[in-house]
């Protein structure tokens, strides 16, 4: 678990920019050629994303989480995806605690 937990913040880590370039464009690699690794990534990602749009990200990572944003094309589409997905799970909360 801990070697899952310690490749987890390494992925944490190029997300936000805080790799050396060395050990970003080695992962870079090696995702791309490893399936799991790059499910792991984009887990690492929707968890960060999730934690953005909670407003969860100090100062610090929310900047660099955004500027990681804007490198992705899709970025608007995932954006509105996330804060619609937040949105509707405030709404159901409130919603139950109407009974």
């Amino acid at each position: 678990m801990k070697d899952k937990d310690a490749q987890r913040e390494i992925i944490r880590r190029y997300i936000l920019g805080d790799l050396t370039e060395a050990a970003r464009a080695e992962l870079a690699e090696r995702y791309f050629m490893d399936e799991e690794l790059f499910d792991e990534v984009l887990d690492v990602e929707s968890v960060l994303l999730d934690q953005f749009v909670r407003g969860e990200l100090s100062a610090d990572e929310r900047k660099k989480f955004n500027d990681y944003l804007t490198l992705l094309p899709d970025r608007a589409t995932r954006l509105a995806g996330a804060f619609v997905l937040r949105s509707l799970i405030l709404a159901t909360r409130v919603s139950d605690s109407d009974f």
